[in-house]
């Protein structure tokens, strides 16, 4: 597959609802880590930061309409949470450093199956209140 066509099946994706999402998320991994690999087959730092704005657009369609502020509410309501929030935040800039792409798309996956636990969270706290 090409990256155009890989590309537009992610954006496919990510327009599906939430759910549709989650069920799909092992083939939808799949396809973002061959996108990487053709988007950047080695290291380069500009395409890097302009595949996380990529990555990061795509998990703001994915969270639309979900209890975003849950990932504040974590900061004071789960510490082991917001820890790992903030270590896969710390492993994608680690890969900056070292010029790491499978550092960088684990940490981008770690990163968006975070925030999944994370709103899941909230989402049950809220039921529970």
């Amino acid at each position: 597959m090409t990256l155009e066509q890989i590309q537009s099946r992610l954006q496919n994706a990510y327009s599906m609802p939430y759910y549709k999402i989650l069920q799909y998320k092992n083939t939808i991994r799949q396809l973002e880590k061959q996108e990487l690999m053709l988007f950047m087959p080695k290291w380069n730092t500009d395409k890097a930061f302009e595949y996380l704005s990529m990555y990061l657009q795509r998990l703001s369609k994915k969270y639309y309409g979900q209890n975003v502020q849950a990932i504040t509410w974590t900061s004071e309501h789960d510490k082991e949470l917001s820890n790992l929030h903030d270590k896969a935040m710390a492993k994608v800039d680690r890969a900056f450093h070292e010029h790491d792409r499978n550092m960088f798309f684990t940490g981008l996956i770690e990163f968006d199956e975070i925030v999944e636990k994370i709103i899941e969270a909230y989402n049950q706290d809220q039921k529970a209140s």
